[in-house]
């Protein structure tokens, strides 16, 4: 994009942005005024202008392009009248970029959990995992099984007289609990 060739003034209501952009389309511009940016774009030039105060896009605002000069005049309205707008003159100032919004000072991101208690929870978990004695692994997989049966709508009284035996793999060999026991240990289906 090329930055063009132009000029700023003002009137107790408005500012005046002349821009020169010969052999152009006055269709093809597009403007746009937000707050203290201005930008203006026409293949192949684009304008960026930073004013020192607020401007507005309203019905007072126009734009006219004379084909014969080769100059296209903005008509702003200033978002308070009569307000003076300094250095209109020192075109790399309206050029530079916005002033960086103040920066917060302190951290920019809280620090909610870190990896030391990640990994004693984790610790805990699998010192909990190790503690449980075959008899209680077993009796979770009955529990899961019988879940799983009631949800296939299998017989009440049939799944109250599942048992560890009937799990795959497993016999009636490893089973140490009375089935009384084992039915008391596990929840209720749901």
């Amino acid at each position: 994009m090329i930055t063009p060739r132009f000029s700023c003034s003002q009137t107790d209501q408005s500012v005046v942005v002349s821009v020169y952009c010969p052999s152009v389309r006055a269709s093809d511009v597009e403007i746009n005024v937000d707050d203290t940016l201005f930008t203006l774009h026409i293949n192949p030039y684009y304008l960026r202008l930073n004013f020192s105060h607020p401007l507005l896009e309203d019905d007072e605002a126009s734009a006219k392009y004379d084909p014969s000069l080769g100059y296209l005049t903005i008509t702003l309205t200033k978002a308070v009248p009569c307000q003076d707008f300094e250095d209109l003159d020192l075109l790399a100032k309206l050029l530079a970029p916005r002033p960086a919004e103040r920066v917060p000072e302190g951290p920019l991101i809280e620090v909610l959990d870190s990896q030391e208690n990640l990994d004693s929870a984790s610790d805990d978990l699998v010192a909990r995992t190790a503690g449980m004695s075959l008899d209680q692994q077993e009796i979770l997989e009955v529990s899961s099984l019988k879940m799983e049966k009631s949800m296939l709508g299998w017989d009440l009284e049939e799944l109250e007289s599942l048992t560890c035996e009937e799990l795959p793999g497993r016999s009636s060999d490893s089973d140490d609990e009375s089935e009384d026991e084992v039915e008391k240990m596990i929840p209720a289906p749901l």
